[in-house]
């Protein structure tokens, strides 16, 4: 975030309650909270659960509601197990998400440990999005000396230079 901020973009995270076990209605709440409105000005980031919870709140949104981008980080457009739950309840609506969402970016690892590769490619699939493969970054995380994803850095500056 940092880098975005030198670059005058904005960037908030989050803090979601309870990472260790996500509560959605209180992820969402939080979520919503720190987004405010949407805007053809708004580029969301997700990583991992983070990026269900961005289809989510897309999902609910009006179909007058734009933003500019998504850019969705060893993301999955399903977790079986997890119905009935308040993400998939009513079912995500990736036609809506297409049309909110003027760029859509999926990015995965080939040697993630928790997202299989392939469960991003199928979400790429379902929104329409570019898929992009950053190597050798596991799961995107600290624990894999994962610090600094220039991949995602450059996705959402292609979120804000899109016409």
């Amino acid at each position: 975030m940092g880098e975005l901020d030198q670059q005058g973009i904005k960037a908030t995270a989050p803090q979601f309650p309870n990472p260790k076990t996500p509560e959605i209605p209180a992820w969402m709440q939080t979520f919503r909270e720190a987004i405010g409105e949407a805007g053809d000005e708004l580029v969301l980031v997700g990583h991992s659960l983070g990026c269900l919870i961005v289809l989510r709140y897309l999902s609910d949104l009006g179909m007058s509601a734009r933003v500019a981008g998504i850019v969705l980080v060893a993301g999955m457009a399903d977790i079986p197990q997890w119905h009935p739950n308040e993400l998939f309840t009513p079912p995500l609506d990736f036609n809506k998400i297409r049309q909110i969402a003027a760029k859509r970016v999926c990015i995965y690892s080939g040697d993630d440990d928790r997202v299989e590769p392939e469960r991003t490619k199928e979400l790429a699939k379902l929104i329409d999005a570019e898929l992009v493969e950053d190597p050798d970054k596991g799961h995107f995380a600290g624990q894999h000396g994962c610090l600094e994803l220039p991949s995602v850095l450059k996705a959402v500056h292609s979120c804000y230079t899109l016409n």
